[in-house]
This record gives C-alpha cells, sequence and structure tokens, in this order.
C-alpha cells in the first residue's frame, strides 16, 4: 500500500481525505432515503391535543376522591400546580437525592414519599399515585397540608 501511495504522489493525507470523501459520497443515497421517508410520517407537534390537563386532572379526583370533595381536588391541584401532573418545586437536594414538592398537589417528597411507596408500590412522580396520596392526607390530616391552597376552597 505505501508504495502504491508513493507512486501516485499522495501523502498519507491526501490518501485520508480522499477515503473521507468517498464514504461521505457513500452515505448520501442512503440519508436521503432516510430523510425523504422521514418525510412521509406526520409530525404529531402540530396535531391538536385531545385532552385538556384540567380534564386529566377531573378524571383523577373523580377517581381518588369522594365526590364531595373532586371540586376541592380540582382547585386545590390548580393553585398548587396549574394542573401540571409532573410539577416539582423548591428545587432538587442532590444530598439527600429529592425534589422538595411534586406532582398536581405539590406534595412532600420527603415527608410522604416512603409512605407511597409502602401504600401503592409506586413513585409520588405518578400521577394515580400523587392524587390517591392527596386524597390520603386530605382524609386523614384535612388541608392542613396545602396552607394557602387547600384552605381557600
Amino acid at each position: 500500500m505505501s508504495r502504491l501511495i508513493r507512486r501516485s504522489g499522495l501523502t498519507w493525507l491526501g490518501v485520508a481525505t480522499l477515503l473521507l470523501w468517498l464514504l461521505v459520497a457513500a452515505a448520501i443515497p442512503f440519508l436521503a432515503g432516510v430523510l425523504v421517508a422521514r418525510a412521509d410520517e406526520p409530525d404529531d407537534r402540530y396535531t391538536p391535543a385531545t385532552r385538556s390537563p384540567r380534564q386529566a386532572v377531573v378524571e383523577l379526583a373523580e377517581r381518588h376522591f369522594p365526590p364531595d370533595r373532586v371540586a376541592w381536588a380540582v382547585a386545590t391541584a390548580w393553585c398548587e400546580s396549574r394542573f401540571d401532573l409532573f410539577a416539582y418545586s423548591s428545587g432538587y437536594d442532590p444530598l439527600d437525592g429529592y425534589w422538595a414538592h411534586i406532582g398536581a398537589f405539590q406534595i412532600s417528597e420527603p415527608t410522604w414519599a416512603a409512605t407511597a411507596w409502602r401504600i401503592w408500590g409506586d413513585s409520588l412522580w405518578n400521577p394515580e399515585v400523587n392524587f390517591a396520596m392527596a386524597a390520603w392526607i386530605l382524609d386523614r390530616y384535612g388541608p392542613s397540608q396545602w396552607p394557602y391552597c387547600g384552605r381557600r376552597w
């Protein structure tokens, strides 16, 4: 190989550049086929949402709260997180490894995470568990866990 390079007058850098160009030229038809195939697929980013976050909160509240507390749950979830089922606040503490308040009800993770795992076998990040935990807390301790939002309704 080195004799062939010396006879042609090319340097090793020239050979490497030539090989790189050949590789790029071989990849162009493949990349063009991939781009054309993806252009045919619908883009979900521009499809209107079929369900509002409020509707999801109402459905979860109806599953986990007694009928007389559904309105309280929806109003409190709006006040705490603006219906964001995966909301978090108060920053991440890397030493303890938790977000201080999470979910639609902004439940205190350091306080209630172990209870959620023990009762429902899942994290407070799961919206079902977050709503079930909020109903459980409300039933046992009242709205005092939500000192601003929970007492307004």
